[in-house]
């Protein structure tokens, strides 16, 4: 349980700085989006590839 929580925060660390670069060079994804949305819903997505495949990406 603990390593499944760990590569959330891995798969969160990851993400969010992504995220937060949409969010500041598009001002479409500040109306239409909720950005801890959009994060949860990322981390979700690639959360169902290993730990290795997404090391890899």
């Amino acid at each position: 349980m603990q390593e499944v929580s760990s590569y959330h925060q891995e798969l969160t660390n990851r993400i969010s700085p992504i995220v937060d670069n949409l969010f500041k060079s598009n001002s479409l994804y500040l109306v239409k989006l909720k950005k801890w949305e959009m994060i949860e819903m990322l981390v979700d997505l690639f959360g169902k590839f290993s730990p290795e495949e997404m090391r890899t990406i």
